[in-house]
């Protein structure tokens, strides 16, 4: 039933993943996703930090612009040297209804709200 009511949607969804990967990847060089390119309308996303850093500045981004970043992580300690968290970043239904401007604006208050 779920999948009927959303279905036409897919495309879009997945057209604004691929769009916010590119801009956020290109932005910083500590958010990558896998794959790199979304091949649908969900991606692991990679974040350099502690767990405890990343939340925290997840929820001073929530506090400033009322959008949730990420609702939890999923891994710690992964990556290549082990510094990286990352999450499952599924672009749902509502999520089309939040413009790229202001989920751009939270990822940059996320970005400023994590230690130099």
């Amino acid at each position: 039933a779920a999948y009927d009511a959303h279905r036409h949607s897919f495309g879009q969804r997945w057209q604004t993943l691929r769009r916010l990967a590119a801009q956020l990847s290109a932005t910083d060089c500590r958010i990558r996703f896998e794959p790199s390119e979304p091949e649908c309308c969900h991606a692991h996303c990679y974040l350099l930090g502690s767990s405890d850093d990343l939340d925290a500045a997840r929820d001073a981004a929530l506090r400033e612009t009322g959008v949730r970043i990420y609702c939890r992580l999923r891994g710690e300690g992964v990556g290549a040297e082990r510094s990286e968290c990352y999450f499952e970043w599924v672009v749902g239904p509502e999520q089309l209804e939040l413009s790229d401007e202001l989920v751009l604006g939270a990822w940059a208050a996320f970005l400023r709200a994590l230690p130099a």
